[in-house]
């Protein structure tokens, strides 16, 4: 009934899918949640593996490298009405 109720409201939803081959920082830090109590972790400092992978994105990012296939993936509006 919940979704029913979502559907019914006047918007449109942008939905975009990200493998984990292409978000390894999402991945790590998904995979990290799932290893931790439900009452969560502060870090101080990012566990290495992270740091690593936010590292080399971050370098990505500067060198201005994108996925045309991800932009364009993106980039489609879905209706959920149908």
């Amino acid at each position: 009934m919940a979704i029913r109720n979502l559907q019914r409201r006047q918007w449109l939803v942008r939905v975009c899918y990200v493998g984990r081959d292409r978000n390894p920082v999402a991945d790590n830090l998904a995979a990290l949640g799932r290893s931790q109590s439900m009452e969560g972790v502060v870090y101080a400092i990012p566990p290495s593996t992270l740091a690593v992978l936010a590292a080399e994105e971050k370098r990505r990012r500067e060198d201005h490298i994108q996925d045309s296939n991800l932009v364009n993936q993106c980039s489609r509006k879905v209706d959920p009405r149908g």
